[in-house]
């Protein structure tokens, strides 16, 4: 899985939030689209970049179970199909303005998924934890601010963050979610509208594993 950079985070928001836009004949679709699997396992978004001239741009994708898949996928595409590769797997799929939908392959498995576009805090958020210090910071590619509390009393493997997540220019939302005790450092988060979490580590930069309470 490929990092997220905060100069992709950067770009992501100056793209979903119009810094300009596709001037070419073909009508392509940008914005930021939550969704999960077809057996609900993991949350998927899907991040759509049209700043440049004409239907070709930018594309990334990150799927999460927050437990054990935390996938990254990012590379160019042409229109309003795609089809992206990683080191482990494959996503693939069309959008229109409303929703995107297709399959996603992790390993030997292959499911289907239906994304719509995000709303409210929903996204991608790039998440930094300390453990330590029992505090969770992050952003989303849609200028939303993520900030909570990670509790000190273990809850078997896992322990209780609380916090809230603020859109630009919006009131704070509150959340609450486990996190795995093996996590630090940069993570990943998809936040569906519903506020359901699921993330894990990015990269080589993080570790550990996040999910909406059962």
């Amino acid at each position: 899985m490929r990092k997220l950079t905060l100069l992709f985070l950067a770009s992501a928001l100056c793209a979903v939030m119009g810094c300009g836009g596709a001037t070419g004949s073909v009508t392509t679709v940008n914005g930021v689209f939550t969704g999960t699997t077809s057996d609900t396992a993991e949350n998927i978004v899907l991040l759509f970049d049209s700043r440049s001239s004409g239907s070709s741009r930018t594309f990334h994708a990150y799927a999460s179970d927050g437990a054990t898949v935390s996938e990254f996928f990012s590379g160019t595409i042409d229109g309003n199909i795609y089809d992206v590769l990683n080191s482990n797997g494959e996503v693939s799929g069309t959008v229109d303005s409303f929703s995107a939908q297709g399959s996603l392959l992790i390993g030997s498995t292959s499911v289907g998924y239906t994304a719509t576009k995000t709303s409210n805090v929903g996204g991608l958020y790039s998440v930094t934890v300390d453990m330590t210090g029992g505090t969770i910071t992050g952003f989303s590619t849609t200028g939303s601010h993520v900030d909570g509390t990670i509790g000190t009393t273990a809850i078997g493997s896992d322990f209780q963050v609380t916090g809230t997540f603020t859109p630009s220019g919006g009131s704070p939302v509150p959340f609450s979610a486990l996190i795995s005790d093996d996590s630090d450092g940069q993570q990943f988060w998809v936040v569906s509208p519903d506020l359901t979490i699921r993330g894990g580590p990015n990269g080589n930069s993080g570790s550990g594993f996040v999910t909406t309470e059962s």
